[in-house]
């Protein structure tokens, strides 16, 4: 339930199957976590800010070493 804390936005990214991905693997950096965390925690805000929002997709989510970038979005306003 909107808005989500960090805690729970940390427990969301952990349960999903590309976490390990995070933390490095095969020789790559680790990636942001702290960025992926904000994105979900900054949604739920916008989400409960703005209720006329019926929908927002952000797919796919990039995320790099450092920081994370929405390649598409879509928002639905009721």
């Amino acid at each position: 339930m909107a808005p989500i804390d960090d805690e729970e936005a940390g427990r969301m990214i952990e349960e999903c199957r590309g976490a390990a991905l995070l933390h490095g693997l095969r020789g790559q950096p680790a990636l942001d976590r702290q960025a992926i965390l904000r994105v979900i925690v900054g949604v739920s805000w916008l989400l409960t800010d703005y209720p006329e929002f019926t929908e927002l997709d952000l797919n796919p989510l990039r995320i790099f070493p450092t920081g994370c970038l929405a390649l598409d979005w879509r928002a639905v306003r009721a």
